[in-house]
């Protein structure tokens, strides 16, 4: 440590030897005026380096005990002269008013320049100036401009008032740049400044104008914690080495533009609040993005093509104007819950590890864009595979059908053509968490909704004249089909249905031909049995309401195939006649309205029974549906 400060005092007294300033420059100064107090003051504290108090706190007026002119710091900053050498300290003075200009540009100094509570006349003008630690804290200033200086260490404007701009375009910075509480009249231009360390534009900081970062490097954090804007912040295409906070009390009436900003650190935006919207459209984050705690933004969000290593967390804020995060990479989870967002969100491509979310932030959004959307899970286990299939049918952005004269005729309204990805995308989701029959019914859903687009195409070729009967049909029966085999299958993705339906009607055929059989309305099914002396004696009086049942009683009717409603509403289902009620008994169609109907309603029941059990075992095996 010895060693450097040593070496720090040899830099400095080398550079002050190489001054051509002389006594005469001190005699011209006095020439012009003698030398107040205060002046006096500067001179001797210099030679040691102590700080110069003219006064406790800012002055409003100058007098002889306060006023220090321009030219002297100046004088002394470039090195004095033999006889009024400065000390490697600097110039530091306290409670002063600084008359005339002070004009370093082109200068060069390794001093120090503390001027604290100190009030400007006139600007300051340190461009392409070569400067050392330098404080203006407290200081009331007209402007300063500093545009392509360099200071070896710190630049201190903290609760600094500055009228006009403060330009630092260009310029270097090899420390920190602190402007806590500050107040600038026109804003900062901080275009392709470079500052070593930290920026701080914080703590009750106000910029009036606006606050260009554009370009700019910085080497620490850029903190701006209960900063104002009211013009708003330009950091497009800057770099900062670590966190970015624009947060707790951080305003900004105008835009801020991180567009192609690279933040090494986190962006936290918690209880801020953005009055025209965030543009971090292809910025780069190494960690988190907060967006949380009461972060209202009145403005859109964009996050367009952003790249954010860590978690990307919008809890509990409130977004007026949505948010794009329109083909967005998030290396880890997105938290969309307890969220107030009237506007669209836009997920088109946006890519996640972890989807954490809760339906109410999702009702209020106006549109939301979810074709490309990929997450590799799902934190949200109260949401029910119907909660998420409403999430779902919220997607737009997609295409609309085209309208026909057909179509208008009929005054139809064209859908959105189908997008199948979202669909897949949440059922990969659920099949990777294990919940397969949550799955299978989005994917039976996504059937359901690609049908009634593909019914859509199809409507769209008709001409509505008749001219084709064939092509006229087409999409009702191809509709038709594809509505029972969903209705029996789920379109494949859920067989189990095919199970419920057979057990239905099967309970039906029991239920109806039982009733059919108690109302004497069966008959045996055998032409023999039918012809025989022994039925025509049973059948052919009409005081027997239920001639099948007397004759299954009679001593002739002993031997044949006692009549049994569950035997016969199964054998009519199962295609396999294994039972042999279906060939023994029958409705009939003349004795009542119940076997009429019976006779017909069997070949509906049989057909019924063949397409069920043929497409289910193909579906339960594999060979249909699903793909």
């Amino acid at each position: 440590m010895l060693c450097a400060e040593a070496a720090t005092i040899a830099a400095l007294k080398e550079s002050i030897a190489k001054m051509e300033f002389d006594q005469e420059n001190l005699k011209n100064l006095i020439a012009v005026a003698e030398l107040t107090p205060a002046e006096q003051q500067v001179l001797a504290g210099c030679k040691t380096g102590d700080w110069v108090v003219c006064g406790e706190t800012r002055p409003d007026s100058a007098t002889p005990d306060n006023s220090v002119r321009a030219a002297l710091i100046r004088y002394l900053l470039l090195g004095g002269c033999a006889k009024q050498r400065p000390s490697i300290k600097g110039v530091n003075i306290h409670g002063a008013v600084i008359t005339g200009t002070l004009d370093l540009e082109n200068c060069e100094t390794g001093l120090q320049l503390g001027l604290i509570a100190c009030r400007f006349e006139q600007p300051i003008l340190l461009a392409d100036a070569r400067i050392g630690l330098t404080i203006f804290n407290d200081s009331k200033i007209p402007s300063l401009s500093a545009s392509r200086a360099t200071f070896m260490s710190d630049l201190h404007l903290m609760r600094t008032d500055v009228d006009g701009y403060v330009d630092l375009n260009a310029t270097d910075i090899k420390g920190r740049l602190s402007c806590d509480g500050a107040r600038f009249g026109q804003g900062l231009n901080g275009n392709a400044l470079t500052v070593t360390a930290d920026v701080f534009l914080r703590g009750g900081f106000r910029a009036k104008g606006p606050v260009v970062l554009r370009g700019a490097s910085i080497g620490g954090q850029l903190s701006c914690i209960k900063g104002a804007f009211d013009q708003g912040l330009n950091g497009n295409a800057m770099t900062v080495t670590a966190d970015v906070f624009l947060r707790d009390g951080f305003h900004a009436k105008g835009k801020v533009v991180l567009l192609r900003a690279s933040i090494g650190g986190q962006l936290n935006c918690g209880n801020g609040r953005f009055d025209q919207g965030l543009d971090g459209d292809a910025m780069t984050v190494t960690a988190s993005v907060f967006l949380n705690d009461r972060f209202h933004a009145n403005g859109p969000v964009e996050l367009v093509g952003a790249s954010i290593g860590g978690q990307l967390d919008c809890s509990k804020g409130t977004f007026d104007d949505g948010i794009s995060l329109s083909e967005a990479k998030v290396g880890s989870a997105l938290f969309w819950q307890n969220v107030t967002c009237a506007g669209a969100v836009n997920l088109h491509h946006a890519r996640v590890g972890v989807l954490a979310d809760d339906l109410a932030s999702w009702e209020n959004a106006s549109e939301i864009y979810l074709n490309g959307f990929r997450y590799g899970s799902l934190e949200s286990p109260e949401l029910e595979v119907q909660d998420r299939l409403g999430w779902l049918a919220k997607n737009g952005g997609g295409t609309a059908h085209r309208q026909t004269a057909y179509t208008q005729a009929l005054n139809l309204t064209p859908p959105q053509k189908f997008q199948p990805q979202p669909y897949r995308q949440l059922a990969k989701a659920y099949d990777d968490l294990g919940h397969n029959r949550r799955a299978a019914r989005v994917r039976e859903v996504a059937e359901q909704r690609r049908w009634a687009s593909e019914r859509w195409r199809l409507l769209e070729q008709r001409k509505g004249d008749g001219g084709n009967f064939f092509t006229e049909l087409r999409p009702s029966v191809r509709h038709g089909f594809a509505w029972v085999f969903g209705l029996w299958f789920g379109y494949g993705h859920a067989p189990s249905k095919a199970f419920l339906w057979a057990l239905g009607i099967i309970l039906f055929s029991i239920i109806y031909y039982g009733g059919v059989y108690n109302a004497g309305q069966m008959a045996p099914n055998s032409d023999i049995i039918l012809t025989s002396a022994d039925w025509r004696m049973i059948a052919d009086v009409p005081a027997n309401k239920n001639p099948a049942q007397i004759w299954s009683n009679s001593l002739a009717g002993t031997d044949y195939e006692t009549f049994s409603a569950i035997g016969y509403g199964i054998d009519l289902f199962v295609p396999l006649d294994a039972l042999g009620q279906e060939a023994a008994w029958a409705p009939s169609k003349d004795r009542g309205p119940l076997g009429f109907v019976g006779f017909y309603l069997r070949w509906a029941i049989q057909v019924s029974g063949w397409v069920i059990t043929a497409v289910g075992a193909a579906v339960l095996t594999g060979l249909v549906g699903r793909k």
